[in-house]
């Protein structure tokens, strides 16, 4: 009880110091998850700490709901059995979700006043849900509910305007690629802009 009361104490001591910030942002997938999956909206909410000189630390929670590019693609299976035979078929997502959770560091190259300009790059994990039918014509018909865990890199660029000694928007682009596991290596691009709050 002690430690969790001790952890508690240092999370608030931690979160007053800092900033919150939400950001709206583009997803945009690419290689192939873009091939599957079309571009679609949605945000972040951020901890962010104040530039110490040039650097800061952040972290960040984001959800994707990402939906087909079609409602059915065309999909075959190849047999090998005196010969080969190839089986046309059919596959359909019902779901696929992706659950982020960033932790990473930003670099102000250029500081001058209420402006900062920056990279920045953060570690990620998480988590993917899928939802698929596919059917194989005389071979075999199945359903997939599961999905797989998810750890990578983000790159960042961003550029932020303190309006206020509080609060500030920013602009940032970013580039995540990341293993998910049973599915390999994954890729998308976000482009987006945000609000911070200093409490």
């Amino acid at each position: 009880m002690k430690k969790a009361i001790t952890f508690f104490l240092i999370l608030v001591t931690h979160v007053s110091f800092s900033q919150i910030g939400v950001r709206g942002y583009q997803f945009r997938p690419t290689g192939e998850l873009g091939f599957v999956m079309n571009k679609t909206f949605s945000g972040e909410i951020l901890l962010l700490h104040d530039f110490e000189e040039t650097w800061r630390g952040r972290f960040g929670l984001s959800f994707i709901s990402l939906k087909p590019r079609l409602d059915t693609f065309p999909v075959i299976a190849i047999m090998y059995s005196s010969g080969t035979t190839v089986l046309p078929g059919y596959q359909v997502f019902h779901k696929y979700n992706i659950t982020l959770i960033s932790a990473g560091v930003d670099y102000a190259v250029l500081k001058k006043e209420s402006f900062f300009l920056y990279p920045g790059i953060d570690l990620i994990a998480g988590g993917v849900s899928i939802d698929y039918d596919a059917y194989y014509e005389t071979y075999k018909s199945e359903s997939y509910s599961g999905g797989g865990l998810l750890a990578g890199f983000k790159f960042r660029a961003g550029a932020e305007y303190a309006f206020h000694d509080n609060a500030g928007i920013f602009l940032e682009a970013n580039r995540s690629m990341y293993l998910v596991t049973e599915q390999g290596f994954l890729s998308h691009n976000e482009y987006g802009l945000g609000f911070r709050y200093k409490f």
